[in-house]
């Protein structure tokens, strides 16, 4: 299970970023109604906060049924929403640190897997994800575009432009 933390009387799930300036969280239920139900539903959003220094940046964004998050040291966010309805589907959205959405993708394949492989380079320049049908997705974040995408982008740890600029992925062994 995931860290917890309390934030306005309610428990989240969270991630810091690696200077531990930024932490996400993030609540995979229906705050809208007062029974407050989680998991599998047809309505109801979920909330994504943004955290520097103890002090929130944004607090009012929602996504549908956000599962996982991680944040960079500038405060950028990727998100894996699972969606509402059935499985087998989901999103994954990428947030600047004002709250903008810069980047979304939604697939047909399952986001809901314990290898399942995501992050943001440490320049900010590129994302990843994968599927849970061995599928992956490089995007360049200045243009928004996807700019690779196959059945070899498995568990990457990290994405770089080598010497010729051109996108090199390095794995987790």
């Amino acid at each position: 299970m995931s860290n917890m933390v309390e934030i306005d009387n309610k428990l989240y799930q969270y991630s810091k970023s690696n200077n531990n300036q930024y932490m996400v969280a993030w609540r995979d239920d229906d705050e809208e109604s007062l029974s407050g139900r989680g998991g599998s539903r047809s309505r109801g959003h979920g909330r994504i906060i943004l955290i520097r220094n103890e002090h929130k940046v944004y607090d009012s964004l929602s996504f549908e049924r956000p599962k996982r998050a991680k944040v960079t040291n500038n405060g950028m966010v990727i998100i894996l929403d699972l969606l509402f309805g059935a499985c087998c589907k989901g999103q994954v959205s990428i947030v600047n640190s004002e709250g903008e959405i810069v980047f979304s993708h939604r697939v047909r394949k399952s986001l809901n897997t314990d290898n399942f492989s995501y992050g943001i380079s440490t320049d900010e320049k590129y994302a990843w994800f994968s599927t849970y049908l061995y599928s992956g997705y490089i995007v360049d974040l200045p243009s928004r575009t996807i700019v690779r995408r196959g059945n070899n982008i498995l568990n990457l740890s990290g994405v770089y432009i080598d010497e010729a600029n051109k996108v090199q992925a390095t794995y987790q062994h």
